[in-house]
């Protein structure tokens, strides 16, 4: 019984799912940039303090993006550390 709960709870925890992944379109083109922004959160704390921002304003810098064509948004999870990234891309 106990190999059985030990199993489980390894799977549990190395494990990793996307727990959401959302796109948004705009009437503008895709084009060739890409700027991306990821922030970690333990729980519901962020990790990394201010310097972390998963927003779409962060991901344009990121890239030099002025005109979002698309973008997206994934949330993953590992049992503890939650990773937000959102992707944006454009020209």
């Amino acid at each position: 019984m106990k190999k059985i709960i030990f199993v489980g709870l390894c799977a549990f925890l190395f494990s990793s799912c996307t727990i959401s992944y959302s796109f948004t379109a705009t009437n503008n083109p895709i084009g060739s940039k890409t700027g991306t922004s990821v922030q970690k959160f333990l729980g519901a704390i962020p990790l990394g303090g201010d310097q972390q921002d998963a927003g779409y304003q962060s991901a344009c810098k990121d890239g030099g993006i002025t005109k979002v064509g698309l973008a997206e948004t994934i949330v993953t999870t590992n049992g503890f550390v939650t990773k937000k990234t959102t992707t944006v891309y454009g020209e």
